[in-house]
């Protein structure tokens, strides 16, 4: 699943994350005196034969309470020989790719402004959320729809209790893990992503920017919700959330949501064919659903099952619902 936080991510040493991986990794997540209990999880055996694959949804950014993650993960973890990603994050990035902040997000041209492209009602209505947040207009007058959007999704919920809590999510977490260890392998680049990202025409970006005040002015917590369910391994209600979230522009939500996915189920099915020990890592948008790489994989004939895990419910009392 694409979001913010992918394309805006900070260059991280190594080093620095794996000592964050250990503080965290041994932090307490259980609470104590309550009785394990099987739950479902977001990540799924997928079965050919003898051969058998890993598919786990990722949360891109967690909060601190999601580690240790469950045994059973861990160890299908441990017993594979590579680690698919959408994105090696941690590797150095060549002078073709350029994570971070891509020139496609503004206006070229100097006469060119945010608000030549936005109606009056929808300038008003980003004017208004921006002044509530003590921000000047003046900030994103160069930036297109689409940048904008992103940007104040996560002005918008960086206040949350959730979002006080974040820290590195799961896909950074295993990668920290395989370095030196097991070969990684890249689905994506950072430029396809950015293609993705940043080649939506004009009506799409405007009508995205929309979609996401929309979103911003229920004041409803959306990443707490997603947090929540994944916890419960509840595949149908996280599928639920991920489309209430990305339902508009449909065509552009389908180009980076369920037109990406196709690869990814034939990243497994090479895996099997070839008796490959692998684990995949992928936004959990691309996993579940009707379109999701699961269920690409099962009508392909390939068993599939969601992996129980022993846990203990953990509390949310510090999230904000």
């Amino acid at each position: 699943m694409i979001n913010s936080k992918t394309f805006f991510r900070l260059h991280l040493n190594p080093f620095a994350l794996i000592a964050l991986c250990l503080v965290f990794l041994f932090s307490p997540a259980q609470a104590l005196g309550q009785k394990p209990q099987k739950i479902g999880s977001m990540m799924w055996q997928v079965k050919s034969g003898k051969n058998t694959a890993y598919v786990l949804g990722s949360i891109h950014a967690v909060t601190r309470d999601f580690y240790p993650l469950p045994k059973e993960i861990d160890d299908a973890f441990e017993k594979s020989d590579k680690l698919l990603v959408e994105v090696d994050i941690t590797k150095p990035h060549s002078p073709g790719e350029k994570p971070g902040f891509s020139t496609s997000a503004i206006y070229e041209s100097e006469d060119d402004t945010l608000w030549k492209h936005l109606d009056e009602k929808t300038a008003e209505r980003l004017k208004k959320f921006l002044a509530a947040h003590n921000i000047r207009p003046e900030r994103f007058e160069i930036m297109k729809p689409l940048y904008v959007a992103l940007e104040i999704d996560k002005i918008g919920s960086a206040g949350s209790s959730t979002q006080s809590q974040i820290t590195f999510g799961i896909d950074l977490y295993f990668l920290v893990r395989a370095m030196g260890k097991k070969q990684i392998v890249e689905l994506e680049s950072y430029d396809f992503q950015q293609q993705i990202l940043y080649g939506q025409t004009e009506d799409e970006q405007v009508r995205y920017l929309k979609a996401t005040l929309d979103r911003l002015e229920t004041k409803r917590d959306y990443f707490a919700e997603m947090l929540e369910q994944w916890l419960k391994g509840d595949e149908e209600r996280l599928d639920r959330i991920f489309s209430e979230i990305h339902s508009e522009p449909a065509e552009m939500q389908r180009r980076f949501r369920e037109g990406r996915n196709p690869k990814m189920a034939e990243a497994i099915e090479k895996c099997l064919k070839n008796g490959e020990r692998c684990f995949m890592i992928v936004g959990a948008a691309h996993v579940v659903g009707k379109e999701g790489i699961v269920r690409r994989l099962k009508n392909r004939g390939y068993q599939t099952k969601q992996i129980m895990v022993k846990t203990q419910t953990k509390s949310n009392s510090n999230r904000s619902k």
